[in-house]
């Protein structure tokens, strides 16, 4: 992962600065060339998730796993937000049948800064 962007993106959502770390996100995402690290993904998605900014999470998945494999970690950062919002049955219920689609590499996991 390019720690400094993930870095960034964890520090200024902590800081509730969401639009920054968008800014952040979208800076990284266009000088990312060949290989997709999908765990500076994964910080948004939690910063993302941790507002109840679902509709936002969602939308930056599904543009970044068109014609990519997404780590399984990026879709546990969204299962982890769905169950902690209370009576969200039906985002849940999208992920698990999200999951019984896609082939997933284990093994890769979120780390903090």
């Amino acid at each position: 992962m390019d720690v400094p962007y993930g870095c960034m993106i964890s520090s200024l959502a902590k800081l509730d600065d969401i639009e920054g770390a968008e800014r952040i996100f979208e800076e990284w995402e266009s000088h990312c060339t060949g290989y997709y690290d999908f765990r500076v993904l994964n910080r948004l998605l939690v910063a993302y998730c941790e507002k109840g900014l679902f509709d936002k999470a969602e939308s930056a998945v599904n543009k970044a796993v068109e014609g990519r494999i997404p780590y399984a970690s990026t879709w546990n950062v969204l299962a982890i937000g769905y169950t902690e919002r209370q009576g969200d049955v039906e985002g849940i219920e999208e992920i698990i049948s999200l999951l019984k689609n896609l082939v997933l590499y284990p093994g890769i996991c979120i780390r903090d800064c």
